[in-house]
């Protein structure tokens, strides 16, 4: 199975630039790009759609972008998002927590940089009853703390302990976890967690200081590859400039 992640569009709106920078643009580069260069079997947008506020206007442009490429998609909601405003373009319902399993890979929501104790128990159930010794999960924030300190001390998901103590029931399935909001990007094994943080479509953030600090604006995004027996290999792709 070929996965493809983006995340952190930041998007403003389809003409505006945020913070100097052609959003949209960037997105629709990484997307020609995948097009181009990658087998696609499903296309994780894992958040943080939304420049700063939650904008109908740019869910409905990016939706309607994925939906003309014909890939098979997903997205969850980042902290700069409101899952409420496009959930019904997807299920037809809307939500104020969109939480779903979908082929074998469950895609969380942690929009308010929490999760909600009904999709806890929701997690451990699906846990309880997997079938595979290894498990696939998207979510926007890192379940762990990645030495970034910015965001480490400002914007971290604030259940960790949470996320320890279920790691610890479930010794004997390999977690690989793909996120975003960090704008770095990290590869952390904890115990029988391998968490994998993705950088930005948007903006990367300097990971050697404690202040807000812009390292680069190369836009990215990550190959997941799965082979029949469940092998792993990972690689993040930059749009270094030709």
């Amino acid at each position: 199975m070929n996965i493809i992640q983006i995340t952190d569009l930041h998007i403003l709106s389809e003409h505006e630039q945020a913070n100097g920078i052609d959003t949209a643009g960037n997105f629709l580069k990484v997307l020609d790009e995948i097009k181009a260069t990658e087998v696609v079997d499903r296309l994780v947008i894992s958040g943080d759609l939304c420049f700063q506020d939650p904008l109908e206007n740019v869910y409905d442009f990016v939706i309607s972008t994925l939906k003309a490429t014909d890939y098979k998609f997903n997205i969850i909601s980042g902290n700069h998002d409101q899952t409420s405003m496009y959930s019904h373009q997807l299920t037809g319902t809307k939500l104020d927590e969109m939480y779903y399993e979908s082929e074998d890979i469950l895609f969380l929501d942690t929009a308010s940089g929490a999760m909600s104790d009904e999709q806890w128990l929701w997690l451990a159930n699906k846990l309880q009853h997997w079938h595979k010794d290894f498990i696939t999960i998207f979510m926007h924030h890192p379940p762990l703390m990645a030495q970034v300190p910015h965001l480490d001390n400002n914007y971290p998901f604030r259940e960790i302990s949470r996320f320890k103590n279920l790691l610890s029931k479930f010794p004997g399935i390999r977690f690989d976890v793909f996120t975003g909001h960090y704008h770095v990007e990290r590869s952390i094994i904890y115990k029988n967690c391998h968490l994998f943080i993705t950088p930005s479509c948007f903006v990367q953030i300097a990971d050697d200081t404690a202040a807000f600090k812009v390292d680069h604006s190369i836009p990215s995004y990550r190959r997941i590859n799965y082979d029949e027996e469940g092998n792993l290999t990972t690689t993040v792709r930059y749009l270094f400039p030709k």
